[in-house]
């Protein structure tokens, strides 16, 4: 019983449920240390996702807006699969101002380095 414990003790803290989400590259991608802030993610198949929930895309305006309302800081940041159509995201990021987001910052990852 001991080791069982001892085994899921160390393993339970590796597994982190990630959204299969491939980012855009860039080489000035950088960390942010806000965990406050909301995430919007687009999948590749297009559904999406706001800090790790499902919401229905037509839902998307009227959530933000309400959550938004009470908030100074109307900044969201926007997670999308490098693979999905410019025009995706753009009607993403349009649906999030018309909710009143006043700023998108958008979710890169740099690209891995040869070792």
């Amino acid at each position: 019983m001991l080791v069982l414990l001892v085994i899921f003790m160390v393993v339970t803290p590796l597994i982190k449920q990630e959204v299969p989400v491939e980012l855009p590259l860039a080489e000035s991608s950088r960390q942010t240390q806000d965990l406050s802030q909301l995430i919007l993610t687009v999948q590749t198949d297009g559904s999406l996702l706001l800090n790790h929930e499902t919401i229905p895309q037509e839902e998307l305006t009227a959530r933000l807006a309400t959550i938004y309302a009470s908030r100074a800081d109307k900044t969201l940041f926007l997670q999308a699969d490098r693979n999905l159509l410019y025009d995706r995201v753009v009607t993403v990021m349009d649906q999030c101002r018309a909710a009143g987001v006043t700023t998108i910052g958008v979710i890169t990852q740099k690209p891995k380095t040869p070792e």
